[in-house]
């Protein structure tokens, strides 16, 4: 909720927020959970490197560094493969938004103006805790 209303309100995805809940997503993943520590460092290189690939590309005008560590915080608390569909809803969601904005004349197509995309990342990393497996193993399915 603060990652979601943080970005969508002042434009951050605070560090601060983000290190201790990579921290504790790893504990938990690891020791309750018993996900394998290879999924959760896969995640996170998938996830960090996803948006750090894109902030090179681009410049960082494409997505910010608070971005990138969202994708590491995604990536450890999802594990491999599960980021993978996350961070496609995620995109789907941002995609979605970013239409209604344009036909609702609340933002301009080509103006400077951000649209934050930490909300959409917060809500497919919570979308893909209940579903992404289950993603995985359809589509899968229908390539196996």
């Amino acid at each position: 909720m603060v990652i979601f209303f943080g970005d969508m309100l002042y434009k951050v995805i605070w560090p601060e927020i983000i290190w201790p809940a990579t921290v504790i997503g790893f504990l938990i993943n690891w020791l309750v959970l018993g996900v394998p520590v290879s999924s959760m460092l896969i995640g996170l290189a998938v996830g960090g490197g996803f948006f750090a690939l894109q902030y090179a590309l681009s410049r960082g005008r494409w997505v910010g560094g608070g971005d990138i560590r969202m994708g590491i915080m995604m990536g450890v608390w999802l594990g491999f493969p599960v980021i993978i569909p996350a961070l496609m809803v995620a995109y789907f969601l941002g995609g979605f938004g970013a239409a209604i904005l344009l036909i609702s004349k609340r933002k301009k197509w080509g103006s400077s103006t951000e649209i934050a995309f930490g909300p959409f990342l917060a809500l497919a990393t919570i979308w893909a805790m209940y579903h992404g497996e289950n993603t995985i193993n359809w589509i899968t399915s229908l390539f196996g």
